[in-house]
């Protein structure tokens, strides 16, 4: 019958995590000791534990952190009326450029663009999210032959009916 050895009572020398291994220099180290050292970070071991994966993920120590992904049709289609214009715009600024030039405007009527911009950032990258509305309201007297004017609703019925936007 074999006897099974653990780690009480045997010597330092006969214990499985003291076995000798060779260094690439040709001196035997006990792997304790090897053990040890590992647990001590270097400038080197902390580079190796921060690198990427996949090309987008960051990792540091035991931790990955992937760039946000956002389901922009999602978080748009949550707002009444509301779509996607564009993702990964990187600010609010080309956001509201981009929406002005998604939705024209239509004779005898007045034309609201409305954008909004959300962005989620985190130490991998980040992602956003554009969405517009348009709304239009019919003018009167229109269309009309010269040389009458339409009355057309002003830019304050723009504001009245702004979208109440939804924020994940």
């Amino acid at each position: 019958m074999k006897k099974e050895l653990t780690g009480a009572g045997m010597h330092d020398a006969e214990r499985p995590e003291a076995r000798l291994r060779k260094t690439t220099s040709g001196r035997p180290r006990r792997i304790t000791e090897m053990r040890e050292r590992a647990k001590v970070p270097t400038a080197a071991m902390v580079n190796m534990r921060r690198m990427a994966l996949d090309g987008d993920e960051v990792c540091e120590g035991c931790r990955c952190i992937a760039p946000p992904d956002l389901d922009c049709e999602d978080i748009c289609g949550h707002t009444s009326g509301a779509e996607l214009i564009q993702q990964g715009l990187s600010s609010s600024s080309m956001c509201n450029a981009a929406a002005a030039g998604y939705y024209g405007s239509m004779t005898c009527y007045t034309t609201c663009k409305y954008s909004w911009f959300y962005r989620v950032d985190n130490v991998a990258g980040w992602d956003s999210c554009c969405c517009g509305a348009v709304k239009r309201f019919e003018c009167s007297n229109c269309p009309c032959v010269e040389p009458c004017e339409p009355t057309c609703p002003g830019q304050d019925i723009c504001d009245r009916n702004a979208p109440s936007w939804y924020s994940p």
